[in-house]
């Protein structure tokens, strides 16, 4: 029992030397009435208000130039947004054009005039 006595003394000396837990060191700032608060806050803001108020009088009003806001190709985004589409359209019409012709060199009999190259099946290089 003697370990629980000098405990028990330890724990009592730290209690009155740093108090019991429930009581602050510091001490405590005094009460503000709520009313000056509030007419801070008000002044505060009554500053601000104005000081908006000013700089936007002050602000000079500039023109814009309306020329400098539109793009200079107005069809330079609608471009940029089809422009792959519109390849690929070109080859597959460029590769229909290449078959309706070699059919009808086909129909007309002048397949043995045609150069060799020419006579074969249509070429898949674009893909």
């Amino acid at each position: 029992m003697d370990a629980a006595a000098q405990r028990k003394a330890k724990l009592a000396a730290l209690r009155k030397e740093f108090g019991n837990g429930t009581q602050s060191s510091e001490p405590q700032p005094p009460p503000v009435e709520p009313r000056a608060i509030i007419k801070e806050a008000e002044a505060e803001v009554e500053k601000f208000v104005s000081e908006a108020v000013n700089a936007e009088l002050a602000r000079e009003d500039v023109e814009v130039d309306v020329t400098n806001l539109a793009p200079q190709k107005p069809n330079a985004d609608l471009k940029r947004g089809i422009e792959s589409k519109l390849n690929k359209l070109d080859r597959m019409t460029q590769r229909a054009i290449v078959d309706l012709i070699r059919k009808r060199i086909r129909s007309s009999g002048e397949l043995d005039t045609m150069p060799a190259n020419m006579s074969g099946p249509a070429d898949d290089e674009d893909d």
